[in-house]
Protein backbone atom coordinates (compact mmCIF):
# COMPACT_ATOMS: atom_id res chain seq x y z
CA UNK A 1 0.00 0.00 0.00
CA UNK A 2 1.15 2.96 -1.01
CA UNK A 3 0.89 6.65 0.37
CA UNK A 4 0.86 9.73 -1.68
CA UNK A 5 0.93 13.50 -0.57
CA UNK A 6 -0.67 15.88 -3.10
CA UNK A 7 0.81 19.51 -1.97
CA UNK A 8 -0.77 22.41 -4.02
CA UNK A 9 1.41 25.66 -3.77
CA UNK A 10 -0.48 29.37 -3.90
CA UNK A 11 1.02 32.82 -3.47
CA UNK A 12 -1.14 33.16 -0.79
CA UNK A 13 -1.35 29.87 1.14
CA UNK A 14 -1.38 25.94 0.61
CA UNK A 15 -3.16 22.90 0.87
CA UNK A 16 -2.24 19.35 0.78
CA UNK A 17 -3.77 15.84 1.21
CA UNK A 18 -2.81 12.26 2.33
CA UNK A 19 -4.04 9.57 0.44
CA UNK A 20 -3.48 5.56 1.45
CA UNK A 21 -3.79 2.93 -1.21
CA UNK A 22 -3.10 2.39 -4.69
CA UNK A 23 -4.80 3.47 -8.60
CA UNK A 24 -7.67 1.34 -8.03
CA UNK A 25 -9.03 1.42 -4.13
CA UNK A 26 -7.40 4.06 -1.97
CA UNK A 27 -8.92 6.21 0.87
CA UNK A 28 -8.20 9.57 1.86
CA UNK A 29 -5.92 10.04 5.39
CA UNK A 30 -5.70 13.26 6.20
CA UNK A 31 -5.62 17.00 4.47
CA UNK A 32 -5.16 20.84 5.33
CA UNK A 33 -4.80 24.01 4.14
CA UNK A 34 -3.33 26.76 5.61
CA UNK A 35 -1.99 30.87 4.80
CA UNK A 36 1.23 32.23 5.19
CA UNK A 37 2.81 32.85 8.35
CA UNK A 38 2.01 36.88 9.54
CA UNK A 39 5.49 36.28 11.59
CA UNK A 40 8.00 35.79 8.68
CA UNK A 41 9.54 38.24 6.68
CA UNK A 42 8.29 38.35 3.05
CA UNK A 43 6.02 35.83 1.40
CA UNK A 44 8.32 33.07 0.98
CA UNK A 45 9.35 33.31 4.50
CA UNK A 46 5.87 32.88 5.55
CA UNK A 47 4.99 30.31 3.14
CA UNK A 48 7.80 28.46 4.46
CA UNK A 49 6.82 28.64 7.81
CA UNK A 50 3.43 28.00 7.40
CA UNK A 51 3.90 24.96 5.06
CA UNK A 52 6.06 23.29 7.74
CA UNK A 53 4.19 23.40 10.21
CA UNK A 54 1.22 22.27 8.40
CA UNK A 55 2.69 19.56 7.02
CA UNK A 56 4.50 18.53 10.66
CA UNK A 57 3.16 14.87 11.88
CA UNK A 58 2.48 13.63 8.08
CA UNK A 59 5.10 11.12 8.46
CA UNK A 60 6.87 9.25 5.83
CA UNK A 61 4.95 9.33 2.50
CA UNK A 62 5.90 6.98 -0.53
CA UNK A 63 5.28 10.11 -3.27
CA UNK A 64 4.92 13.55 -3.06
CA UNK A 65 3.82 15.62 -6.11
CA UNK A 66 3.56 19.47 -5.96
CA UNK A 67 0.70 21.38 -8.08
CA UNK A 68 1.80 25.02 -8.50
CA UNK A 69 -0.28 27.59 -9.06
CA UNK A 70 -1.06 28.51 -12.71
CA UNK A 71 -0.88 32.75 -11.53
CA UNK A 72 1.83 33.39 -13.89
CA UNK A 73 2.04 30.76 -16.71
CA UNK A 74 1.11 31.44 -20.42
CA UNK A 75 -1.05 28.98 -21.57
CA UNK A 76 -1.50 28.58 -25.65
CA UNK A 77 -3.63 25.74 -27.33
CA UNK A 78 -1.62 24.41 -30.73
CA UNK A 79 -2.23 21.10 -32.91
CA UNK A 80 0.37 18.87 -33.70
CA UNK A 81 0.47 16.29 -36.48
CA UNK A 82 1.52 13.32 -34.11
CA UNK A 83 0.96 12.12 -30.65
CA UNK A 84 4.01 10.19 -29.18
CA UNK A 85 4.94 12.47 -26.42
CA UNK A 86 8.75 12.52 -26.58
CA UNK A 87 8.27 13.68 -29.72
CA UNK A 88 6.44 16.19 -29.23
CA UNK A 89 8.49 17.80 -26.18
CA UNK A 90 11.59 17.77 -28.89
CA UNK A 91 9.67 20.42 -30.47
CA UNK A 92 7.33 21.86 -27.94
CA UNK A 93 9.11 25.05 -27.60
CA UNK A 94 9.71 25.56 -30.74
CA UNK A 95 5.76 25.55 -31.44
CA UNK A 96 5.12 27.87 -28.85
CA UNK A 97 7.96 30.13 -29.15
CA UNK A 98 6.05 32.90 -31.04
CA UNK A 99 3.48 32.59 -28.82
CA UNK A 100 5.77 34.09 -26.28
CA UNK A 101 5.86 37.50 -26.74
CA UNK A 102 7.17 39.08 -23.64
CA UNK A 103 9.46 35.60 -22.35
CA UNK A 104 11.77 34.63 -23.58
CA UNK A 105 11.70 31.07 -24.18
CA UNK A 106 15.08 29.87 -22.34
CA UNK A 107 13.78 31.22 -19.07
CA UNK A 108 11.04 28.73 -19.10
CA UNK A 109 9.72 25.24 -18.76
CA UNK A 110 7.13 24.04 -21.22
CA UNK A 111 4.68 21.51 -21.29
CA UNK A 112 1.17 19.89 -21.85
CA UNK A 113 -2.07 18.26 -21.55
CA UNK A 114 -4.00 16.70 -24.38
CA UNK A 115 -7.03 17.68 -25.12
CA UNK A 116 -9.90 15.21 -26.67
CA UNK A 117 -10.63 16.26 -30.11
CA UNK A 118 -12.20 14.92 -33.38
CA UNK A 119 -9.73 15.66 -35.21
CA UNK A 120 -6.36 13.44 -36.44
CA UNK A 121 -3.51 15.77 -35.15
CA UNK A 122 -2.98 16.10 -31.39
CA UNK A 123 -4.65 19.32 -30.19
CA UNK A 124 -2.58 20.33 -26.65
CA UNK A 125 -2.99 23.07 -24.08
CA UNK A 126 0.86 24.05 -23.88
CA UNK A 127 1.84 25.71 -20.64
CA UNK A 128 4.97 27.79 -20.27
CA UNK A 129 6.08 28.09 -16.63
CA UNK A 130 9.12 30.73 -15.98
CA UNK A 131 12.40 28.67 -14.43
CA UNK A 132 12.04 30.70 -11.75
CA UNK A 133 8.94 29.94 -10.46
CA UNK A 134 9.94 26.28 -10.40
CA UNK A 135 13.38 27.06 -8.48
CA UNK A 136 11.29 29.03 -5.75
CA UNK A 137 8.83 26.25 -5.25
CA UNK A 138 11.82 23.64 -5.02
CA UNK A 139 13.09 25.92 -2.43
CA UNK A 140 10.20 26.00 -0.32
CA UNK A 141 9.29 22.68 -0.66
CA UNK A 142 13.35 21.80 0.06
CA UNK A 143 13.25 23.77 3.60
CA UNK A 144 10.09 21.84 4.85
CA UNK A 145 11.95 18.61 4.42
CA UNK A 146 9.81 17.49 0.98
CA UNK A 147 11.62 16.67 -2.55
CA UNK A 148 8.67 16.14 -4.80
CA UNK A 149 8.44 13.62 -7.10
CA UNK A 150 6.53 15.32 -10.16
CA UNK A 151 5.97 19.11 -10.10
CA UNK A 152 2.63 19.94 -12.20
CA UNK A 153 0.45 23.12 -12.55
CA UNK A 154 -2.78 23.33 -10.50
CA UNK A 155 -5.16 23.11 -13.74
CA UNK A 156 -3.55 19.58 -14.67
CA UNK A 157 -4.00 18.09 -11.39
CA UNK A 158 -7.56 19.24 -11.11
CA UNK A 159 -7.95 17.56 -14.21
CA UNK A 160 -6.81 14.07 -12.64
CA UNK A 161 -9.30 14.62 -9.64
CA UNK A 162 -12.06 15.64 -12.18
CA UNK A 163 -12.05 12.69 -14.61
CA UNK A 164 -11.19 10.30 -11.47
CA UNK A 165 -13.90 11.45 -9.34
CA UNK A 166 -16.93 14.04 -10.62
CA UNK A 167 -20.11 12.89 -11.43
CA UNK A 168 -19.93 10.29 -14.64
CA UNK A 169 -20.56 12.24 -18.14
CA UNK A 170 -23.30 10.35 -20.03
CA UNK A 171 -22.38 9.84 -23.91
CA UNK A 172 -22.77 12.51 -26.27
CA UNK A 173 -22.50 14.54 -23.32
CA UNK A 174 -20.71 17.79 -21.91
CA UNK A 175 -20.28 19.37 -18.60
CA UNK A 176 -18.16 22.08 -17.35
CA UNK A 177 -16.05 22.58 -14.08
CA UNK A 178 -15.41 25.74 -12.67
CA UNK A 179 -12.76 25.76 -9.55
CA UNK A 180 -12.77 28.71 -8.19
CA UNK A 181 -9.74 29.69 -6.19
CA UNK A 182 -7.89 32.35 -3.74
CA UNK A 183 -6.28 34.60 -6.92
CA UNK A 184 -7.66 32.55 -10.01
CA UNK A 185 -9.75 30.20 -11.16
CA UNK A 186 -9.86 27.14 -13.53
CA UNK A 187 -12.76 26.33 -16.29
CA UNK A 188 -12.60 23.21 -17.95
CA UNK A 189 -14.99 21.04 -20.34
CA UNK A 190 -15.04 17.69 -20.38
CA UNK A 191 -16.79 14.69 -21.70
CA UNK A 192 -17.02 10.85 -21.11
CA UNK A 193 -13.48 10.84 -22.87
CA UNK A 194 -11.55 13.77 -21.48
CA UNK A 195 -10.79 17.15 -21.41
CA UNK A 196 -11.95 19.19 -24.33
CA UNK A 197 -10.84 22.62 -23.14
CA UNK A 198 -8.90 24.57 -20.32
CA UNK A 199 -9.10 28.33 -19.34
CA UNK A 200 -7.78 29.39 -16.60
CA UNK A 201 -9.35 32.91 -14.85
CA UNK A 202 -6.71 35.13 -13.54
CA UNK A 203 -10.30 36.24 -10.77
CA UNK A 204 -10.50 34.05 -7.51
CA UNK A 205 -12.14 34.79 -4.11
CA UNK A 206 -9.85 36.93 -2.80
CA UNK A 207 -11.01 39.97 -5.09
CA UNK A 208 -13.93 40.39 -2.30
CA UNK A 209 -11.08 41.50 0.21
CA UNK A 210 -9.77 44.68 -2.41
CA UNK A 211 -10.22 47.44 -0.11
CA UNK A 212 -11.00 45.51 2.97
CA UNK A 213 -7.55 46.35 4.36
CA UNK A 214 -6.93 50.09 4.08
CA UNK A 215 -6.28 50.60 8.10
CA UNK A 216 -3.06 52.03 8.92
CA UNK A 217 -1.89 49.56 11.13
CA UNK A 218 -2.36 47.03 8.81
CA UNK A 219 1.15 45.76 7.25
CA UNK A 220 1.00 43.43 4.20
CA UNK A 221 2.93 40.37 3.87
CA UNK A 222 6.25 41.43 1.93
CA UNK A 223 6.47 45.11 3.09
CA UNK A 224 8.16 46.84 6.20
CA UNK A 225 7.22 48.18 9.07
CA UNK A 226 8.02 51.93 9.27
CA UNK A 227 8.73 52.90 13.21
CA UNK A 228 7.57 56.78 13.38
CA UNK A 229 10.14 58.25 15.73
CA UNK A 230 9.67 60.44 18.67
CA UNK A 231 9.13 64.09 17.67
CA UNK A 232 7.69 62.53 14.24
CA UNK A 233 3.82 63.43 13.26
CA UNK A 234 3.27 61.46 10.48
CA UNK A 235 4.87 58.46 7.81
CA UNK A 236 5.35 61.09 5.53
CA UNK A 237 7.89 63.10 7.16
CA UNK A 238 10.13 59.40 6.89
CA UNK A 239 12.83 60.33 3.75
CA UNK A 240 12.88 57.03 3.06
CA UNK A 241 10.23 55.44 1.05
CA UNK A 242 8.17 52.28 2.30
CA UNK A 243 9.31 49.78 -0.03
CA UNK A 244 5.89 48.37 -2.12
CA UNK A 245 4.49 45.03 -1.14
CA UNK A 246 5.44 42.10 -2.88
CA UNK A 247 4.07 38.51 -4.01
CA UNK A 248 4.80 34.99 -5.00
CA UNK A 249 4.60 33.74 -8.74
CA UNK A 250 3.44 37.12 -9.94
CA UNK A 251 -0.02 37.59 -7.17
CA UNK A 252 -1.59 40.81 -7.13
CA UNK A 253 0.24 42.20 -3.98
CA UNK A 254 -2.10 44.59 -3.63
CA UNK A 255 -4.61 42.43 -2.20
CA UNK A 256 -4.87 41.47 1.67
CA UNK A 257 -3.11 38.19 1.44
CA UNK A 258 -3.50 37.59 5.10
CA UNK A 259 -6.91 37.45 5.74
CA UNK A 260 -8.85 33.91 5.35
CA UNK A 261 -12.00 33.35 2.86
CA UNK A 262 -14.51 33.75 6.35
CA UNK A 263 -13.44 36.69 7.48
CA UNK A 264 -13.35 38.53 3.59
CA UNK A 265 -17.06 37.19 3.11
CA UNK A 266 -18.39 38.68 6.55
CA UNK A 267 -16.75 41.75 5.57
CA UNK A 268 -17.88 42.56 1.83
CA UNK A 269 -20.18 45.11 1.14
CA UNK A 270 -23.31 44.03 -0.88
CA UNK A 271 -21.97 46.21 -3.98
CA UNK A 272 -18.69 44.82 -3.74
CA UNK A 273 -19.89 41.21 -4.25
CA UNK A 274 -22.67 41.91 -7.06
CA UNK A 275 -19.41 43.41 -8.78
CA UNK A 276 -17.83 40.02 -8.18
CA UNK A 277 -20.74 37.82 -9.20
CA UNK A 278 -20.71 39.81 -12.22
CA UNK A 279 -17.32 39.90 -13.23
CA UNK A 280 -16.93 35.91 -12.60
CA UNK A 281 -19.79 35.33 -14.79
CA UNK A 282 -18.84 37.14 -17.65
CA UNK A 283 -15.02 35.75 -17.92
CA UNK A 284 -17.27 32.08 -17.32
CA UNK A 285 -19.42 32.79 -20.26
CA UNK A 286 -16.77 34.36 -22.59
CA UNK A 287 -14.46 31.02 -21.78
CA UNK A 288 -17.27 28.58 -22.84
CA UNK A 289 -18.16 30.72 -25.89
CA UNK A 290 -14.82 29.89 -26.88
CA UNK A 291 -14.89 26.33 -26.63
CA UNK A 292 -17.78 26.32 -29.00
CA UNK A 293 -18.80 22.78 -30.85
CA UNK A 294 -21.72 20.53 -28.62
CA UNK A 295 -23.51 22.21 -26.24
CA UNK A 296 -22.59 22.27 -22.44
CA UNK A 297 -25.17 20.32 -20.48
CA UNK A 298 -24.35 21.07 -16.63
CA UNK A 299 -21.61 23.40 -14.80
CA UNK A 300 -19.92 21.88 -11.78
CA UNK A 301 -18.38 24.02 -8.90
CA UNK A 302 -15.81 23.36 -6.68
CA UNK A 303 -13.85 25.10 -4.08
CA UNK A 304 -15.43 27.61 -1.75
CA UNK A 305 -19.15 28.70 -1.59
CA UNK A 306 -20.35 32.11 -2.53
CA UNK A 307 -23.17 33.37 -2.01
CA UNK A 308 -25.79 34.20 -4.80
CA UNK A 309 -22.68 32.32 -7.40
CA UNK A 310 -24.72 29.29 -9.03
CA UNK A 311 -27.41 31.48 -9.32
CA UNK A 312 -26.00 34.15 -10.94
CA UNK A 313 -24.26 31.39 -13.09
CA UNK A 314 -27.17 29.50 -13.93
CA UNK A 315 -28.69 33.26 -15.01
CA UNK A 316 -25.92 34.14 -16.95
CA UNK A 317 -25.49 30.85 -18.76
CA UNK A 318 -28.75 29.51 -19.22
CA UNK A 319 -27.43 26.21 -17.79
CA UNK A 320 -27.93 24.67 -14.44
CA UNK A 321 -25.03 24.97 -12.24
CA UNK A 322 -24.23 23.06 -8.72
CA UNK A 323 -21.83 22.35 -6.06
CA UNK A 324 -20.02 18.84 -6.49
CA UNK A 325 -18.18 17.18 -4.12
CA UNK A 326 -15.02 14.59 -5.47
CA UNK A 327 -14.42 12.69 -2.53
CA UNK A 328 -17.49 12.39 -0.13
CA UNK A 329 -19.54 14.38 2.14
CA UNK A 330 -17.15 14.31 4.81
CA UNK A 331 -14.19 16.18 2.67
CA UNK A 332 -16.37 19.32 1.32
CA UNK A 333 -13.39 21.38 2.37
CA UNK A 334 -10.61 19.51 1.18
CA UNK A 335 -8.84 21.10 -1.63
CA UNK A 336 -9.60 19.52 -5.53
CA UNK A 337 -5.97 20.73 -6.59
CA UNK A 338 -4.13 19.05 -3.72
CA UNK A 339 -6.42 15.89 -4.16
CA UNK A 340 -5.91 15.54 -7.39
CA UNK A 341 -2.17 15.83 -7.24
CA UNK A 342 -2.15 12.96 -4.27
CA UNK A 343 -4.44 10.98 -6.56
CA UNK A 344 -1.44 11.39 -9.41
CA UNK A 345 0.64 10.14 -6.74
CA UNK A 346 -1.01 7.18 -6.75
CA UNK A 347 -0.31 6.76 -10.42
CA UNK A 348 -3.88 7.74 -11.64
CA UNK A 349 -3.91 9.51 -15.02
CA UNK A 350 -5.71 12.69 -16.79
CA UNK A 351 -2.24 14.97 -16.62
CA UNK A 352 1.28 14.08 -17.40
CA UNK A 353 3.16 17.41 -17.03
CA UNK A 354 5.89 17.39 -14.91
CA UNK A 355 8.05 20.56 -14.69
CA UNK A 356 10.72 18.51 -12.92
CA UNK A 357 11.85 16.58 -16.25
CA UNK A 358 13.96 19.45 -17.45
CA UNK A 359 15.59 19.69 -14.33
CA UNK A 360 16.66 16.20 -14.24
CA UNK A 361 17.04 15.59 -17.81
CA UNK A 362 20.91 14.72 -17.51
CA UNK A 363 19.96 11.69 -15.40
CA UNK A 364 17.26 10.84 -17.59
CA UNK A 365 20.08 11.07 -20.35
CA UNK A 366 22.57 8.87 -17.94
CA UNK A 367 19.31 6.43 -17.54
CA UNK A 368 19.43 5.65 -21.30
CA UNK A 369 23.04 4.29 -21.09
CA UNK A 370 22.99 3.09 -17.84
CA UNK A 371 23.08 -0.83 -18.89
CA UNK A 372 26.32 0.18 -21.01
CA UNK A 373 27.87 1.96 -18.46
CA UNK A 374 27.00 -0.72 -16.12
CA UNK A 375 28.53 -3.29 -18.36
CA UNK A 376 31.85 -0.81 -18.87
CA UNK A 377 32.52 -0.76 -15.01
CA UNK A 378 31.90 -4.26 -14.26
CA UNK A 379 34.52 -5.06 -17.45
CA UNK A 380 37.06 -2.22 -15.88
CA UNK A 381 36.63 -4.23 -12.31
CA UNK A 382 36.73 -7.37 -14.05
CA UNK A 383 39.97 -6.50 -15.98
CA UNK A 384 41.46 -4.55 -12.54
CA UNK A 385 40.66 -8.10 -10.49
CA UNK A 386 42.62 -10.28 -13.23
CA UNK A 387 44.98 -7.67 -13.38
CA UNK A 388 45.82 -7.75 -9.70
CA UNK A 389 46.36 -11.66 -9.79
CA UNK A 390 49.02 -11.49 -12.66
CA UNK A 391 51.02 -9.17 -10.59
CA UNK A 392 50.77 -10.87 -7.45
CA UNK A 393 51.86 -14.37 -9.61
CA UNK A 394 54.77 -12.02 -11.35
CA UNK A 395 56.15 -10.76 -7.74
CA UNK A 396 55.71 -14.42 -6.20
CA UNK A 397 57.57 -15.35 -8.74
CA UNK A 398 60.49 -12.64 -8.69
CA UNK A 399 60.72 -13.45 -5.19
CA UNK A 400 61.40 -17.27 -5.90
CA UNK A 401 63.90 -15.97 -8.16
CA UNK A 402 65.58 -13.20 -5.94
CA UNK A 403 65.54 -15.88 -2.86
CA UNK A 404 67.55 -18.29 -5.68
CA UNK A 405 69.78 -15.79 -7.06
CA UNK A 406 70.60 -14.52 -3.53
CA UNK A 407 71.50 -18.25 -1.59
CA UNK A 408 74.27 -18.83 -4.76
CA UNK A 409 75.35 -15.17 -4.36
CA UNK A 410 75.75 -16.27 -0.01
CA UNK A 411 77.43 -19.45 -1.88
CA UNK A 412 80.55 -17.22 -3.90
CA UNK A 413 81.03 -15.16 -1.25
CA UNK A 414 81.53 -17.72 1.36
CA UNK A 415 83.74 -19.50 -0.99
CA UNK A 416 85.69 -16.95 -1.39
CA UNK A 417 85.63 -16.21 2.14
CA UNK A 418 86.98 -19.65 2.87
CA UNK A 419 90.17 -19.22 0.01
CA UNK A 420 91.90 -16.76 2.43
CA UNK A 421 94.18 -17.85 4.44
CA UNK A 422 94.41 -16.75 8.93
CA UNK A 423 96.76 -14.10 8.59
CA UNK A 424 94.16 -11.96 6.18
CA UNK A 425 92.81 -8.56 7.40
CA UNK A 426 88.87 -8.85 8.29
CA UNK A 427 88.43 -5.98 6.16
CA UNK A 428 88.62 -9.00 3.07
CA UNK A 429 85.86 -10.61 4.85
CA UNK A 430 82.30 -10.36 4.01
CA UNK A 431 79.20 -10.77 6.46
CA UNK A 432 76.87 -12.59 4.37
CA UNK A 433 74.32 -12.46 7.21
CA UNK A 434 71.86 -10.46 7.79
CA UNK A 435 70.61 -11.07 11.24
CA UNK A 436 69.42 -8.08 13.33
CA UNK A 437 68.82 -6.07 10.45
CA UNK A 438 65.38 -4.83 8.81
CA UNK A 439 66.13 -5.60 5.54
CA UNK A 440 63.74 -6.28 2.46
CA UNK A 441 64.25 -9.42 0.63
CA UNK A 442 64.77 -7.37 -2.63
CA UNK A 443 67.67 -5.18 -0.99
CA UNK A 444 69.55 -8.71 0.33
CA UNK A 445 71.36 -8.29 -2.82
CA UNK A 446 72.33 -4.90 -3.47
CA UNK A 447 73.50 -4.70 1.16
CA UNK A 448 75.47 -8.02 -0.02
CA UNK A 449 77.04 -6.05 -3.28
CA UNK A 450 78.00 -3.60 -1.17
CA UNK A 451 79.98 -5.45 1.39
CA UNK A 452 81.54 -6.97 -1.80
CA UNK A 453 82.68 -3.97 -3.32
CA UNK A 454 83.90 -2.45 0.29
CA UNK A 455 86.26 -5.83 0.61
CA UNK A 456 87.39 -5.39 -2.97
CA UNK A 457 88.56 -1.88 -2.23
CA UNK A 458 90.59 -2.94 0.94
CA UNK A 459 92.47 -5.19 -1.40
CA UNK A 460 92.74 -2.94 -4.74
CA UNK A 461 94.50 -0.20 -1.88
CA UNK A 462 96.69 -3.16 -0.83
CA UNK A 463 97.93 -4.22 -4.23
CA UNK A 464 97.92 -0.84 -5.85
CA UNK A 465 94.35 -1.00 -7.79
CA UNK A 466 92.37 1.40 -6.00
CA UNK A 467 94.39 4.64 -7.66
CA UNK A 468 96.32 5.21 -4.38
CA UNK A 469 99.96 5.46 -5.50
CA UNK A 470 101.90 2.88 -3.47
CA UNK A 471 105.27 3.67 -1.93
CA UNK A 472 108.71 3.96 -4.32
CA UNK A 473 110.57 0.23 -4.78
CA UNK A 474 113.97 0.56 -2.93
CA UNK A 475 115.16 -2.02 -5.85
CA UNK A 476 114.56 0.21 -8.72
CA UNK A 477 116.25 2.76 -6.48
CA UNK A 478 119.72 0.87 -5.90
CA UNK A 479 119.72 -0.03 -9.74
CA UNK A 480 119.50 3.76 -10.31
CA UNK A 481 122.11 4.55 -8.03
CA UNK A 482 124.66 1.58 -8.86
CA UNK A 483 124.45 2.63 -12.43
CA UNK A 484 125.21 6.29 -11.61
CA UNK A 485 128.04 4.49 -9.35
CA UNK A 486 129.60 2.07 -12.21
CA UNK A 487 129.76 4.69 -14.33
CA UNK A 488 131.81 7.29 -12.81
CA UNK A 489 133.80 5.34 -10.09
CA UNK A 490 134.40 2.38 -11.91
CA UNK A 491 137.56 3.77 -13.91
CA UNK A 492 139.03 3.41 -10.24
CA UNK A 493 138.78 -0.04 -10.34
CA UNK A 494 139.50 -1.68 -6.75
CA UNK A 495 140.33 1.51 -5.33
CA UNK A 496 136.17 2.84 -3.90
CA UNK A 497 134.01 0.68 -2.35
CA UNK A 498 130.19 1.27 -0.70
CA UNK A 499 130.71 1.33 3.28
CA UNK A 500 127.04 1.04 3.66
CA UNK A 501 123.73 1.66 2.27
CA UNK A 502 120.38 2.58 3.73
CA UNK A 503 116.90 2.39 1.65
CA UNK A 504 113.45 3.87 2.79
CA UNK A 505 110.81 4.06 0.57
CA UNK A 506 108.81 7.54 1.53
CA UNK A 507 104.60 7.54 1.26
CA UNK A 508 103.15 10.58 0.44
CA UNK A 509 100.16 10.35 2.67
CA UNK A 510 102.97 10.26 5.58
CA UNK A 511 104.90 13.09 4.26
CA UNK A 512 104.57 16.45 3.23
CA UNK A 513 107.19 15.51 0.15
CA UNK A 514 106.30 13.30 -2.93
CA UNK A 515 106.65 10.13 -2.51
CA UNK A 516 110.65 9.09 -3.54
CA UNK A 517 113.35 6.71 -1.76
CA UNK A 518 115.49 7.90 0.69
CA UNK A 519 118.95 6.84 0.05
CA UNK A 520 122.14 7.11 2.88
CA UNK A 521 125.24 5.45 1.67
CA UNK A 522 128.74 5.71 2.85
CA UNK A 523 131.82 5.46 0.22
CA UNK A 524 135.35 4.94 0.61
CA UNK A 525 138.21 5.85 -1.92
CA UNK A 526 141.42 5.10 -2.33
CA UNK A 527 143.98 7.86 -2.78
CA UNK A 528 147.18 7.02 -4.35
CA UNK A 529 148.75 10.64 -2.71
CA UNK A 530 148.06 12.66 -5.29
CA UNK A 531 144.52 13.85 -3.24
CA UNK A 532 142.25 12.57 -6.20
CA UNK A 533 139.94 11.36 -3.85
CA UNK A 534 138.65 14.44 -2.74
CA UNK A 535 138.09 15.41 -6.49
CA UNK A 536 136.42 12.13 -7.40
CA UNK A 537 134.04 12.27 -4.23
CA UNK A 538 132.98 16.12 -5.75
CA UNK A 539 132.68 14.82 -9.07
CA UNK A 540 130.29 11.81 -7.75
CA UNK A 541 128.09 14.11 -5.74
CA UNK A 542 128.03 16.39 -9.02
CA UNK A 543 127.08 13.28 -11.26
CA UNK A 544 124.23 12.46 -8.66
CA UNK A 545 122.78 15.68 -9.01
CA UNK A 546 123.06 15.74 -13.23
CA UNK A 547 120.21 12.64 -12.83
CA UNK A 548 116.49 13.71 -13.72
CA UNK A 549 114.85 11.00 -11.32
CA UNK A 550 116.70 13.10 -8.07
CA UNK A 551 113.93 15.20 -6.17
CA UNK A 552 117.13 17.38 -4.55
CA UNK A 553 120.29 17.80 -4.80
CA UNK A 554 122.72 15.13 -3.19
CA UNK A 555 124.04 16.31 0.43
CA UNK A 556 127.36 15.15 2.00
CA UNK A 557 126.31 16.51 5.64
CA UNK A 558 129.64 15.70 7.51
CA UNK A 559 132.01 16.01 3.83
CA UNK A 560 134.85 13.68 2.99
CA UNK A 561 137.06 12.68 5.59
CA UNK A 562 139.43 10.19 6.50
CA UNK A 563 137.07 7.41 8.42
CA UNK A 564 140.01 4.40 9.09
CA UNK A 565 143.03 5.61 9.93
CA UNK A 566 144.92 2.32 9.83
CA UNK A 567 144.03 2.26 6.21
CA UNK A 568 146.53 5.08 4.77
CA UNK A 569 145.32 6.92 1.86
CA UNK A 570 141.66 6.20 2.12
CA UNK A 571 139.01 8.65 2.93
CA UNK A 572 135.38 7.64 3.30
CA UNK A 573 132.30 10.13 2.84
CA UNK A 574 128.43 10.05 3.57
CA UNK A 575 126.12 11.00 0.78
CA UNK A 576 121.75 11.43 1.01
CA UNK A 577 120.11 10.89 -1.83
CA UNK A 578 116.26 11.06 -2.67
CA UNK A 579 115.20 9.02 -5.55
CA UNK A 580 111.83 9.11 -7.56
CA UNK A 581 111.66 5.85 -9.18
CA UNK A 582 108.83 6.47 -11.05
CA UNK A 583 111.12 9.00 -13.49
CA UNK A 584 111.66 5.59 -15.49
CA UNK A 585 108.05 4.22 -16.07
CA UNK A 586 106.74 7.65 -17.18
CA UNK A 587 110.04 8.27 -19.47
CA UNK A 588 109.17 4.79 -20.36
CA UNK A 589 105.71 5.77 -21.73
Amino acid sequence: MARALGIHIRPDGWSWALLDGSARKWSIREHGEGGLDPSSDGPSAGLTAGLTRGLKGVGKVDNVVVALPSTDTVLREISLPFHDRDKIHQVLKFEVESELYHLNVDDVLCDYIELVDERATASLMVAALPKAQLETSLEILDECGQDPDLCELDFGALTTAVLECAPEVEEEEVHATLSLGSLSSVLMVHDAEGIRAVRVINLGWRELARGLDDDEDATPIGSEEVDLEAGEESVEDVDEETPAPIALFGADASLPLHLDFETVLAEVSPEALSQFLRSLTAEVRRGLAAVGGTPIGALNLLGPSIPGLPEALAGRIGIPCEPIQLAGESNLEMDAVAFGAALRGLGLGGSAMDFRQDEFRQSSGLEKVEGALTLMLVGLIAWFLVDGVVLLQKTRTRMQDTDALFERSVQYVERMNEGLNEDAPNEWRVRTSFDGLEVEPLSRINMLKGRVSKAKLALDELVGAAGVSLPQSCLNAWRLVSEVLSSDLGELGPRWMVESLEFTSMDARANREPQHVAVSMEITIFDEGEGDDLRTFERLQAAFNRQPWMVENAEAPDGFKNQNETVPNARTGLIELKVNTGWNRGEES
